[in-house]
């Protein structure tokens, strides 16, 4: 089984656009850690499926990008995200798989965190990733 956050998150700190901004250490699985040094992204798997006659899994992936005060800041952060994965495909991944495809399910919607306060970007990617 792929660690479906991990394979995305790969893909995500192989850009060299977007590592320029956002350090990779804040690139993240799973929700925003305390302590997290903004800007951030944070990805979450949160559907998906798995086919029953080929090795393939389909994951749904929520990315949110993080700005301690800013959102434009946020946005940006958002499109190197988009950028990164736009229309990416055939991207080998050694024991984490094979991309073959990725695409925006949802796109970046600006929200302020109710807790923090901090203004970010949520979207939704829908990957396929070959298991072998």
């Amino acid at each position: 089984m792929i660690d479906t956050n991990k394979a995305a998150r790969l893909i995500l700190i192989a850009d060299a656009a977007l590592i320029a901004t956002v350090p990779v250490a804040q690139i993240q699985a799973g929700p925003l850690r305390s302590g997290t040094m903004l800007p951030a992204v944070t990805l979450e798997t949160i559907g998906g499926a798995t086919d029953e006659n080929l090795p393939l899994i389909s994951p749904t992936v929520q990315i949110r990008c993080w700005s301690k005060s800013d959102p434009e800041e946020a946005r940006l952060v958002y499109r190197l995200v988009h950028d990164a994965l736009y229309d990416k495909r055939g991207v080998d991944l050694g024991a984490n798989g094979f991309l073959l495809s990725a695409r925006e399910a949802v796109q970046g919607q600006d929200l302020i965190d109710p807790e923090t306060r901090w203004p970010n970007v949520l979207s939704v990617f829908q990957f396929i990733f070959r298991k072998d």
